[in-house]
């Protein structure tokens, strides 16, 4: 039986976990191709029916649920993780190390004759980063595992992908919210990305925060690139009073106006696109905001996105407005990427803070009417 919340959380996280396996491999080509859809795109290479040398070889623990409530945690949230694990060596290992970070465990469960999500991450030479994963015990994460207790004693839950009965789980959340009126941050797995933005009308009105990058905003919502948009949308927005644009910005930024416009359209408060080295942007409807990544040669990028996710997210619960959250979020993801592993570059709250006010990025805000 589940022990009953004995208090409030801040956060509840939902989704996976994994035990991650980086390897670095130097000696990988890059292959780019173009296609109508998402552009420009970009294809690790190895030799086939070769013995690949690997450069270095490091673990660590992942899994977007896992990565964000660790990070939830070192902000100083009160954090309840929700998922499954087999019942095996890494699943004891994974749990043991989420307990260190004080997060409430009353979530998980552990199934027999499944092992723990497990994950090898290829590295190449520049740092980005190839993942083969196998979901392993996190397929049998079920709504009966959401005890409804739980979700009356928080203020927000943070889903990230889900497998197996993932419509199922989204619905009782729905549920859940409908009666608790907690706010929902939503990173839509590749199960949710596939099915597209049709199948999650309902869920999407009842979003607070989705983030997606820029690939995954192209799939959800079936909208291509638009990368000479802005051109033609300020000309229409000098006409019609639509954009206000008084700042310049880069085509792989505007490029994503479209697909921003379209997601707040079906009833999402606010829009994070993240792009990588390119920076990320967020949209509410009236003001578009973008901020550049931080100039730092990456070690993995891997696990940047949910620290760039989780800390937005975490920024905004600690009553930071959209361009200080920014700034909190852009600091964390650089430190991640400044390690192998999703987790062990995470900051504390206090030590963002006094970061970003001595390498804060400039936020760039213009008006965009939806």
């Amino acid at each position: 039986m589940t022990p009953l919340p004995k208090d409030q959380f801040d956060i509840i996280t939902i989704g996976g976990i994994t035990r991650d396996l980086f390897l670095k491999v130097d000696s990988a080509e890059i292959l780019e191709s173009v296609s109508l859809k998402n552009g420009t795109q970009k294809s690790l290479l190895l030799p086939y029916g070769s013995k690949i040398p690997v450069s270095e070889i490091h673990t660590a623990f992942g899994g977007g649920a896992a990565n964000t409530a660790v990070s939830f945690a070192r902000l100083g949230l009160k954090v309840a993780f929700c998922g499954a694990l087999g019942q095996d060596d890494e699943g004891e290992k994974a749990l043991a190390h989420l307990k260190k970070e004080k997060i409430n465990l009353a979530l998980t469960t552990r199934v027999k004759k499944q092992i723990t999500g497990f994950s090898v991450a290829l590295a190449s030479f520049d740092g980005q980063r190839t993942i083969l994963t196998h979901a392993g015990a996190n397929q049998a994460l079920a709504p009966t595992l959401l005890k409804e207790d739980f979700f009356r004693q928080t203020q927000w839950v943070y889903l990230t992908s889900l497998y197996g009965q993932a419509e199922e789980i989204l619905k009782r959340i729905l549920r859940f919210k409908q009666k608790y009126h907690f706010k929902i941050a939503w990173n839509p797995g590749s199960q949710q990305i596939k099915a597209g933005y049709k199948t999650h009308r309902e869920f999407l009105t009842q979003t607070e925060i989705l983030i997606l990058n820029k690939e995954e905003a192209a799939d959800f919502t079936d909208l291509p690139y638009q990368e000479h948009f802005y051109e033609g949308i300020h000309l229409l927005g000098q006409r019609q009073g639509i954009l206000k644009f008084t700042h310049l910005l880069p085509h792989y930024v505007v490029d994503t106006l479209k697909i921003m416009q379209f997601l707040i359209q079906t009833g999402v408060k606010l829009v994070v696109i993240t792009d990588g080295q390119r920076g990320a942007q967020v949209y509410d409807g009236k003001t578009h905001y973008f901020i550049p990544a931080v100039n730092i040669k990456p070690i993995s990028t891997l696990g940047a996105g949910d620290a760039f996710a989780s800390t937005f997210v975490g920024g905004i619960i600690h009553g930071q407005n959209i361009t200080q959250a920014l700034g909190l979020a852009n600091l964390n993801a650089a430190s991640v990427v400044s390690h192998f592993g999703a987790q062990l570059g995470l900051l504390s709250y206090t030590n963002l803070i006094k970061k970003r006010r001595s390498q804060s990025g400039k936020v760039v805000k213009n008006s965009l009417k939806c």
